[in-house]
């Protein structure tokens, strides 16, 4: 992982997997346990991971379900506008 855990990347790389999960997952609503997001980005540090869920969930972009994380509409609108600006490249 980078030395910044608040990178970008990571912010849009959670968000497209939950959004994902969201259209595609057959428990709805479709989300991810912290534990399916830190293997699939591949980040080894729970205090990491934390902090970028933390950063997410302060500003509106997921939220918490029943053992898992929720992309929300907020989020839902900041990744479409940065995937739109090539922003995440």
């Amino acid at each position: 992982m980078p030395s910044k855990p608040n990178d970008h990347e990571f912010h849009i790389g959670v968000l497209r997997i939950l959004e994902h999960l969201r259209k595609t997952s057959e428990d709805q609503p479709g989300g991810a346990s912290g534990k399916v997001l830190m293997e699939i980005l591949q980040i080894n540090n729970d205090s990491d991971m934390d902090y970028i869920m933390k950063l997410l969930k302060d500003n509106g972009y997921v939220e918490t379900g029943t053992n898992k994380f929720l992309i929300t509409e907020s989020g839902q609108e900041y990744l479409s506008k940065n995937l739109k600006s090539g922003s995440d490249a």
